[in-house]
């Protein structure tokens, strides 16, 4: 693989939609290997599930099993920046609000080591 640099920071998932209340979003799996970071931005009109309405979760096996997650609450209403570590090689994003967004946007940019 070759070595991806500052310059080249690439956008793992962006979305700018509505989100039913009973949907899920998810990111699909992509590749994390030579990236070091996984920074994101999310604003919702909505509420999401208690304590797991954004889940990033991470692959040791190239997205065939995803075994290492992280939850987050975001914020209702008002912007949510993340930023974390990552340690697989493959992840994958995924949304669950708990009631219908109609504004929906977010971005996720893959850093370089």
């Amino acid at each position: 693989m070759s070595k991806v640099y500052v310059q080249r920071a690439n956008t793992a998932y962006q979305s700018s939609a509505s989100v039913a209340s009973a949907a899920s979003v998810t990111s699909g799996s992509f590749p994390t290997q030579g990236y070091a970071r996984l920074t994101g931005l999310l604003y919702a009109s909505a509420s999401f599930v208690a304590g797991s309405g954004l889940r990033i979760s991470q692959s040791a096996d190239g997205g065939s099993n995803f075994d290492y997650t992280t939850d987050f609450a975001p914020s209702v209403s008002s912007a949510s920046a993340f930023s974390i570590e990552l340690v697989g090689n493959a992840a994958k994003i995924d949304f669950r609000p708990s009631s219908d967004a109609s504004v929906f946007r977010t971005i996720w940019i893959l850093r370089p080591v």
